[in-house]
């Protein structure tokens, strides 16, 4: 099933375009924002990209000159969808190596044609594509080329979570919840055991069965008794209590 990302800004279009991809038999993935699309992109090699033409004021031409300069995502088919139509910016977007421009209104079915007919011809240019590479790249979506991040969903939307951005993560039965560096709190269907396996061991230290934290975001680290101690972390109102079987390993890296 052929896989498109949606790098869109919100509205009920991209509702109703997502339904309509969904139901001609697509695998839609909705984009934060422009930059995560880029970036999933980047990454995860969707099959065709649909990209609104102004999008968090970063215009078309710009979208496509990124992806273009990315060896992993030149060969998208990239079609841009407006509700206004400026011939001016059209021939910009084309120019700079979009594969269409498509203005509201349009028929449904006139979009789904278009869309097969770009999909068609990228597999092709695909196949002869993947032949010429000198090296070998996981293109199936299920794993990133370098695994420094966590995808994840907010509400229908994807965005990207780098592992350094992470401030703190803590167990919540077999979900976890994370802090990022700008505040964000998310819940994501992830086990602490699993965030360990994944996680930069150099930069992520258990402090307690439930928290792991993120030693680059350490604010400092008091003492409560003779094994007893808590960490203040940055963007992270309350102090974490560190645990006796851990309060060893975070003293002596506290004051290394």
């Amino acid at each position: 099933m052929n896989r498109i990302l949606l790098i869109y800004n919100s509205g009920d279009n991209i509702q109703d375009l997502n339904i309509l991809l969904t139901n001609s038999g697509f695998n839609t993935y909705l984009a934060d924002d422009v930059y995560n699309g880029i970036e999933i992109a980047r990454i995860y090699i969707p099959d065709l990209i649909l990209c609104d033409v102004i999008n968090n004021g970063v215009s078309g031409e710009q979208v496509v000159r990124e992806l273009s300069e990315n060896e992993r995502t030149r060969v998208i088919p990239l079609v841009f969808l407006s509700s206004e139509p400026d011939l001016q910016n059209m021939r910009k977007i084309m120019n700079a190596g979009a594969d269409d421009y498509i203005s509201y209104p349009f028929e449904n079915d006139d979009l789904i044609s278009a869309i097969r007919t770009r999909l068609k011809k990228y597999s092709a240019i695909k196949e002869k594509y993947d032949q010429l590479r000198t090296e070998t790249i996981e293109t199936s979506g299920d794993h990133p080329v370098n695994e420094d991040h966590v995808l994840v969903k907010i509400g229908t939307n994807l965005r990207i979570i780098k592992f350094t951005e992470i401030v703190c993560v803590s167990a919540a039965k077999e979900y976890t919840n994370i802090t990022t560096k700008d505040n964000r709190k998310l819940i994501i269907r992830k086990s602490l055991k699993r965030w360990l396996e994944i996680l930069p061991e150099q930069s992520f230290v258990q402090i307690h069965r439930s928290t792991l934290i993120n030693l680059d975001y350490v604010e400092g680290m008091k003492k409560l008794s003779d094994q007893s101690y808590e960490i203040k972390m940055k963007n992270h109102k309350a102090p974490f209590q560190v645990s006796v079987r851990n309060a060893k390993k975070i003293k002596k890296w506290f004051h290394n």
